[in-house]
């Protein structure tokens, strides 16, 4: 995206009014912050996953994603109820249209969505050829729109994801209604609703069980233990800033050399 993560969190009343309206610095770092992807291991979509999803996908099918090299968009989406944490929609062609990847509406190649952990296609069941062209268009005539800071559902001149994904079905011929949910008293549209619905269907899906999604996180593990044992010499409190260090030394590697840098405009 390339701010970030932080926007997974603007469910919560005041924060984004807080750090991104009012407070520039303070803005930019905490966007900095939730856009820090940890190293994993064992967890990225295969080639032949990748392919087999290629394979599948139709012109108006919803992709929903969720990348274990973002943990702080996950822990959001969690608590808003949803175990994806970002979704987009394909137009054919090999392109992605998606509010995330960058700070806008825009297209994205399918090959660099694909770059990721878990995956999921989602097919609305579109009653008639109208439903399909009005989402193309609409999703066309929206290319460009800024990211939706405020999260307010109401706006339509700008959105995030999940937002563009229930606007875009809600304006059809025949329309098809996400549930929002509740988090922290604030209205939200969430990734998962497009998973809950009985008019959208699930064509495939690639996921790992919590084990692997727990387990794939070990340089992190590996690297806050190092530091933890070479700073044991001095005590407790030398064990912590060890540990630290060598998770600031692990996540700055991972981020200076990541080729796949996915944004996390989520939710």
């Amino acid at each position: 995206m390339s701010n970030t993560q932080l926007v997974k969190m603007a469910s919560w009343p005041g924060l984004i009014d807080k750090y991104v309206g009012r407070n520039q610095k303070g803005s930019r770092i905490l966007l900095k912050m939730f856009d820090l992807k940890f190293p994993v291991v064992l967890v990225r979509l295969s080639k032949a996953q990748r392919e087999e999803a290629k394979s599948l996908l139709q012109p108006g099918d919803i992709l929903l994603e969720d990348n274990c090299s973002l943990p702080f968009g996950q822990v959001t989406n969690r608590l808003a109820g949803s175990r994806w944490a970002h979704a987009a929609f394909y137009i054919g062609d090999g392109t992605v249209v998606d509010i995330g990847t960058k700070p806008s509406v825009s297209k994205v190649p399918l090959e660099q969505f694909l770059k990721t952990t878990d995956l999921a296609i989602c097919r609305p069941r579109y009653k008639t050829r109208e439903d399909l062209a009005s989402v193309i268009s609409f999703l066309r005539r929206n290319l460009g729109r800024p990211f939706n800071k405020s999260f307010d559902l109401n706006r339509t001149d700008s959105f995030y994801c999940a937002q563009l994904i229930s606007s875009k079905l809600a304006q059809m011929p025949n329309p098809i209604e996400l549930r929002t949910s509740t988090l922290f008293g604030h209205t939200v549209m969430v990734s998962g609703a497009v998973e809950n619905s009985r008019e959208i269907s699930r064509v495939w899906m690639a996921r790992h069980c919590t084990f692997t999604r727990i387990a794939c996180h070990c340089p992190t593990f590996i690297s806050m233990i190092a530091g933890a044992w070479l700073g044991n010499r001095l005590g407790i409190v030398g064990s912590v800033c060890g540990a630290a260090a060598g998770l600031a030394m692990i996540v700055k590697i991972t981020n200076h050399f990541a080729e796949d840098k996915m944004a996390a405009y989520h939710l």
